[in-house]
């Protein structure tokens, strides 16, 4: 099975796009969007898992939209970029593509592809010599265009320096490794009526491994942070590396994100990325996560200076657990999703039942909770408690002396 990116049309397919400036020729959008429909929907005939040529199971429509890098309608490099027009060329284009696709595979999930630079105050690029407009914007201006059609987004999120290998909670207005529950978290809170937008692909991504400014041992311990934040993040559906061998040029300009060097050395992430979810070996051998699987670990913390945050992913510094519990990272019988949130007045997270987050920012799904106590598995009723602007969870029903806000549901013990 294979995840296609659909991209680069031929020469031929492009000679009316003359304003596209493009170093590379190869990244100027199609003239015909019928074209490059019919384009993938033999795609996904050929392709379909019944023609003895092996299965495309997502397409992705093109590459980065949301920059002009590789997505360019003929603007840039010293031309305006009309973000309308720039949207509607690619509304065009993932429409024709679709509805051949989904005619071929009715259910394969075909993707909207961004890059990283999510929140509006990126706009301001639009105009810039090589423009991107913001991934929320783009998204915005593209969903009322696309009618009933599921759509999904297939995201890059590299970390916020692409030369360095850090990242984390903090990088808004960037969604990276770090964050991409935020992003999760938008989607679901903004498209409630979309499932199909609630899940997202990660179908590129890769970690920087050379000096001067990461290494090898940083790229295997962030990508094990990587691994952990996706894992404890519900809907977050598929991880694709990129890329799996260092590349001539990118190692010229200080970026080697293999996990194989150009000599065909292997570096320390090939081992993580090779062993961490070795579920067929007995005894297992399993980490960064993936033996959590199928749970995820909700757990209570506590920062005397913050106080509490109620969270499945990684703690920030200096909060320590004072009690844990499991959720169920994908939906059984009898349970229900709970949400991660964050007041926009003062940052306080609380966690929630609503998967509006009571219209404050949305943190993305912790996990999926029992609506009633079970006979057969040990559960415990855990409430929503609250002092100050201090939220905390609780297996007390009054909790703990302080201000009940209410049953979250049952989690696993």
């Amino acid at each position: 099975m294979v995840t296609a990116i659909l991209i680069i049309p031929p020469a031929w397919a492009r000679q009316r796009n003359t304003d596209c400036k493009q170093p590379n020729q190869d990244f100027c959008a199609p003239d015909n969007a019928e074209a490059f429909g019919r384009f993938s929907g033999f795609l996904a005939w050929r392709y379909n898992g019944q023609n003895g040529k092996g299965r495309i199971t997502e397409f992705v429509i093109m590459n980065e939209v949301n920059a002009a890098e590789w997505y360019n309608i003929g603007c840039g490099n010293g031309k305006p970029c009309n973000i309308d027009a720039w949207v509607q060329h690619y509304a065009q284009v993932y429409i024709a593509s679709y509805d051949q696709i989904r005619r071929e595979q009715p259910q394969a999930p075909v993707l909207v592809s961004l890059e990283h630079h999510f929140d509006t105050v990126f706009d301001q690029y639009a105009s810039a010599n090589s423009p991107f407009m913001s991934g929320r914007t783009f998204i915005t201006k593209l969903v009322p265009k696309l009618g009933n059609r599921q759509w999904a987004l297939a995201y890059h999120p590299y970390p916020p320096n692409l030369l360095r290998a850090e990242f984390g909670p903090n990088d808004w207005p960037k969604i990276t490794f770090g964050n991409i529950n935020r992003l999760v978290g938008w989607l679901m809170q903004t498209y409630p009526n979309t499932p199909s937008a609630h899940k997202v692909y990660l179908t590129e991504n890769g970690i920087n491994s050379i000096a001067p400014n990461s290494d090898q041992n940083k790229q295997h311990d962030q990508l094990c942070a990587a691994f952990e934040i996706m894992l404890a993040t519900p809907n977050v559906d598929l991880f694709i590396y990129h890329r799996m061998r260092d590349h001539i040029v990118e190692i010229q300009q200080g970026l080697g994100l293999g996990l194989v060097d150009t000599s065909g050395n292997y570096k320390r992430a090939w081992s993580l990325w090779a062993m961490a979810n070795r579920f067929d070996l007995s005894p297992s051998q399993l980490s960064c996560g993936f033996q959590n699987l199928p749970y995820v670990i909700l757990k209570r913390a506590y920062h005397q200076t913050n106080g509490h945050i109620s969270t499945t992913r990684p703690l920030p510094a200096g909060y320590k657990i004072e009690q844990t519990w499991k959720l169920f990272r994908e939906p059984q019988l009898n349970t229900k999703l709970i949400f991660e949130c964050q007041r926009q007045s003062d940052g306080r997270r609380f966690p929630s039942v609503h998967q509006n987050c009571e219209n404050q920012d949305a943190l993305g799904p912790l996990g999926y909770i029992y609506t009633n106590d079970q006979a057969n598995v040990k559960t415990m009723a855990i409430y929503r408690c609250r002092v100050g602007s201090n939220y905390f969870v609780s297996p007390d029903a009054k909790c703990e002396q302080t201000t009940a806000e209410g049953l979250l549901g049952y989690a696993l013990i």
